[in-house]
């Protein structure tokens, strides 16, 4: 009983973070219309991708690698990665000539989501569920509470923005004591050697380089419509592009819920059962995606009108095809679950890459072609999430020499492949 309750909050987090983001974004386009809202959309890919690269893949390595080493030595090379993300964000801004307010917020809010996470892994790794969407929860209802809040009083997108980011700082609160309440789990001490930290930044480098090409490949569609548009495109384009960022904190949300069931299943029942475990869930997470992108397609022209206003206006084949893209989202990270539990950590890498060769050519094409610009953005969407979910199938079913059987893990480790 306590396992359910523990995945219903997990459950509840993770819609609770992307309607919060969502929220944000609605109040935004409303306070500000479509010009506004494609900065902060531009200024929030931004961020999103620089700082899942500079994050290093430390949270999913932390969880996931064989070889154990203390939460303090990830804490340390977090703070680094913080310090170059946030110089290589505010560099981005400088260059755009972005507001700098409403940089600052965003900085703010990345920067306590980017070592939350890392508490938040230490929970996931210990399998404690139920603080783990207890964390996520506090994060979206506070961010939800607080811009609306925020905009009932003013009509600044900084402001509602600032106070969104309120939330994440609360969250990382939460989970800082969650975890520091007991001391051997607290990033405190002494400072961890430096072949530790060579160590986990070499063992690292597969996650980071996956997530850092799955992250650029997600953005791609909206730098597409960037390239190709203008601001207020951007922002007609970001109102769609949501749902697709939407899909993947979901996916990524399930992704962290389903890491500590197939590490149980690895220790337990070997790695075909993990295998057949995720390819099941894929399927079925895909197949009710698939039922809501039929029913966003039919309806979601007039209702997307009705939210944001009348400049927020699409056709029916671009509901179509970004509705089917989200959709495909959640499935692909639950056989990302799988894939990181037997450290395939190669493969994935090959995943976003081939799907961000993919993307890259339709849109060249689409581009030269003079197709209109939202529904470039659209297909290119849909390309993207498409192959990744194929490769992700195909790359999971494949055989390798180098994932245990069953029975305890080697204190060694594994070659990733």
């Amino acid at each position: 009983m306590l396992k359910r309750v523990s995945a219903l909050t997990v459950a509840a987090g993770s819609f609770s973070i992307p309607v919060a983001q969502w929220v944000v974004f609605w109040l935004v386009a409303r306070a500000g219309g479509t010009a506004e809202a494609g900065a902060f959309a531009l200024c929030l890919a931004a961020g999103t991708t620089i700082f899942t690269i500079t994050n290093f893949g430390l949270r999913d390595s932390y969880i996931t690698l064989h070889q154990r080493y203390r939460l303090r030595s990830y804490f340390l090379l977090r703070i680094a990665g913080g310090v170059l993300g946030s110089a290589a964000f505010l560099g981005f801004a400088a260059t755009y000539s972005i507001d700098f307010s409403l940089v600052a917020v965003i900085l703010w809010q990345k920067v306590a989501d980017s070592f939350g996470e890392l508490f938040c892994a230490s929970l996931q790794r210990r399998r404690r569920l139920g603080s783990f969407g207890a964390v996520m929860l506090c994060n979206g209802i506070a961010s939800l509470v607080l811009a609306f809040a925020a905009s009932a009083a003013t009509s600044s997108t900084t402001v509602i923005v600032g106070a969104s980011a309120i939330g994440s700082s609360l969250s990382l609160a939460v989970a800082a004591f969650l975890v520091c309440r007991r001391v051997e789990t607290c990033p405190g001490g002494a400072l961890p050697s430096v072949s530790d930290l060579v160590t986990i930044t070499r063992l690292s480098s597969p996650i980071a380089a996956w997530q850092g090409t799955a992250i650029l490949v997600l953005n791609l569609p909206t730098w597409c419509v960037a390239a190709l548009g203008e601001p207020e495109d951007i922002g007609r384009f970001a109102a769609l592009a949501y749902l697709l960022i939407a899909g993947s904190l979901i996916g990524t949300t399930i992704n962290s819920i389903y890491i500590g069931e197939y590490q149980g299943l690895l220790e337990s029942r070997g790695s075909a059962h993990v295998i057949r475990t995720a390819l099941r869930s894929a399927l079925f997470a895909a197949a009710c995606g698939l039922a809501f992108s039929t029913a966003f397609a039919t309806f979601g022209s007039s209702m997307i009108q009705t939210i944001y206003g009348e400049g927020f206006k699409f056709s029916h084949a671009d509901l179509a095809l970004v509705g089917v893209a989200a959709a495909l989202n959640p499935a692909s990270q639950v056989i990302a679950a799988g894939l990181l539990v037997l450290n395939r950590y190669g493969r994935q890498f090959r995943v976003v890459a081939v799907s961000g060769v993919l993307m890259l050519i339709v849109a060249s094409a689409m581009g030269s072609s003079e197709a209109p610009v939202i529904l470039t953005g659209c297909l290119v969407a849909l390309v993207g999430s498409g192959t990744k979910f194929a490769l992700s199938v195909r790359y999971l079913r494949l055989p390798t020499a180098s994932v245990p059987t069953g029975g305890p893990l080697s204190p060694s480790g594994h070659r990733p492949t």
